[in-house]
């Protein structure tokens, strides 16, 4: 296995190959948008942002990690299907921290693993050995059997019933060693109650909390689900809000078109629309719906919602492009508000200037990371995920003697 050091050197000059080389860059991307349903803007974007994340310093900090500490071995990873650049990040971290790697593709992106790996070998076919390919059926018992043999260590990604049922594979193939568990997992922002009143300002914000909602069509847990305001949502505040907000999603919407999205999230999108726009035109309670279906989004708002009691999954709505906006009377609020959410949280977007008082909050409620508006696509390779820390797992204590 190659020394982490050496592994970072390798990639440090695959990823400022593909920064240049446009030829690589189609391959690393070749065939993904079609097999995943990405739009193609969408998915150079996220390639972007994943580049911009595997930098000097964040994969050296995964490289400090492993000083006198040894590998775990061979690595399982069942990969996401959702986006090709969650698969890279495994890839990425079992490989700096020594392992060699055993992948299956995920369902819904099958061919993201090998994408990488062909690419890598273009800089360092001696790495590139070191990960092992393989595909089969979601029912095939034997194909999981032959998966998990010989493992040291195992990350599972997936929605939470995929999770355990794959949990319960590896258990019932004689598997005892480490798992990794990264299931559902969802993304929020904050708005600070005094930038409603800052137009100017909340406009350039409203830019990135759009680019945050839209980019990779809502999936994965670092699109921007629902947006926390602080103060509430009542009359003539939530409704210039909206406005702000919709023509920040409308000019952002042209550069991001939507994909194909799956059939049940448009329909559950579809059915939040038509609740919250017949309870702002009864009157009942004071939402709005903002709602452009030929570029697929939707804003709702919902100013009783969670106002005074915590919230649940179901309140964050069904992503897809649409964002959720939610009342939180202030932002010490924000740990009881999300209580019932903490085991799924992963990234809290704010404005910049509010992180000294946010991101305190932010962390005692849960979540993984904090980050400006717009930032939620690009975390650094090494940050936290679903509560866990780059490394664990995959790194064991030195052995003895050494």
């Amino acid at each position: 296995m190659s020394e982490p050091a050496a592994v970072v050197d390798s990639l440090l000059q695959m990823t400022s190959r593909l920064r240049r080389d446009r030829g690589a860059l189609s391959r690393l991307e070749a065939g993904i948008a079609q097999s995943s349903g990405l739009h193609p803007t969408s998915l150079r974007r996220l390639v972007e942002l994943w580049l911009g994340g595997a930098s000097p310093r964040s994969l050296g900090r995964m490289v400090a990690l492993a000083e006198g500490r040894r590998p775990a071995g061979r690595v399982g990873i069942v990969a996401p299907g959702n986006l090709c650049v969650a698969t890279w990040q495994a890839m990425i971290e079992a490989l700096v921290t020594g392992n060699t790697v055993r992948i299956r593709a995920g369902s819904g992106d099958r061919l993201a693993p090998g994408n990488l790996v062909r690419l890598l070998a273009e800089t360092d076919e001696e790495l590139a050995a070191q990960v092992e390919l393989v595909q089969f059926e979601r029912g095939d018992e034997t194909g999981w059997r032959t998966f998990f043999d010989g493992l040291d260590a195992l990350l599972i990604y997936g929605g939470d019933p995929a999770v355990e049922s794959v949990a319960r594979r590896a258990a019932e193939a004689g598997y005892a060693g480490p798992i990794r568990r990264h299931g559902h997992g969802v993304s929020l922002g904050l708005l600070p109650a005094r930038l409603v009143e800052q137009p100017e300002q909340l406009m350039r914000l409203a830019r990135g909390l759009a680019h945050d909602a839209l980019l990779a069509d809502g999936r994965g847990c670092l699109s921007l689900r629902a947006l926390l305001v602080e103060g509430g949502l009542e009359g003539e505040r939530g409704t210039r809000l909206g406005k702000l907000l919709a023509a920040a999603f409308a000019d952002c919407a042209e550069r991001l078109p939507p994909g194909q999205i799956a059939m049940d999230l448009l329909a559950r999108r579809r059915l939040l629309v038509e609740e919250v726009g017949f309870l702002a035109a009864t009157g009942d309670d004071g939402g709005w719906v903002h709602h452009e279906a030929r570029a697929g989004w939707a804003i709702v708002a919902r100013p009783s919602a969670g106002m005074h009691a915590p919230l649940s999954l179901v309140d964050l709505g069904p992503g897809a492009r649409c964002l959720v906006l939610l009342p939180l009377v202030d932002r010490q609020q924000l740990p009881a508000a999300m209580a019932p959410l903490r085991t799924w949280l992963s990234g809290l977007a704010r404005p910049l200037a509010a992180a000294t008082s946010i991101d305190p909050l932010a962390h005692q409620a849960g979540f993984d990371r904090t980050c400006p508006f717009g930032r939620l696509h690009a975390p650094d390779a090494d940050v936290p995920t679903d509560g866990v820390s780059a490394g664990t797992g995959l790194l064991l204590p030195a052995a003895a003697g050494t």
